[in-house]
């Protein structure tokens, strides 16, 4: 199987807080795409980052940043409900040299399928709505 592949296709920083959309997928062949037919879709990512002033970033500096988001999602960003699927990542992003934190989801789910890159943009950019509310 060819390698991961990863495409910003969205990177803004709007009031001070930068949002980062990727599109991900698997470089295959087209002999690959046939037989990895559930590998063979692209799927998109959105990120934002989380600021040392919001109530999140407290996760970061906590115990259980070591653990599996998905144990504290509820306690920390369970009001974070504009992204589809939930939020899937707390951390820092491999991909830029930046020491920023991010909380991001993904749409790499049977139900997200038909998403667009235009509707995780929007997804993303709204996240900082949820944010706003709950600080």
């Amino acid at each position: 199987m060819n390698t991961f592949k990863r495409d910003v296709i969205f990177d803004e920083t709007i009031n001070n807080r930068r949002f980062i959309v990727t599109r991900n997928g698997f470089d295959l062949s087209p002999e690959e795409r046939k037989l990895f037919v559930d590998l063979a879709r692209d799927w998109y990512c959105g990120y934002m980052e989380i600021k040392t002033a919001d109530k999140e970033y407290k996760y970061f500096k906590s115990d259980e940043a070591d653990d599996s988001v998905d144990e504290y999602e509820d306690v920390y960003f369970g009001h974070i409900r504009s992204v589809v699927g939930g939020i899937t990542l707390a951390s820092q992003l491999d991909f830029i040299p930046e020491d920023s934190y991010f909380i991001g989801f993904d749409t790499n789910h049977f139900f997200s399928r038909d998403v667009t890159a235009n509707q995780v943009i929007e997804a993303t950019l709204n996240m900082q709505k949820d944010l706003k509310g709950k600080n």
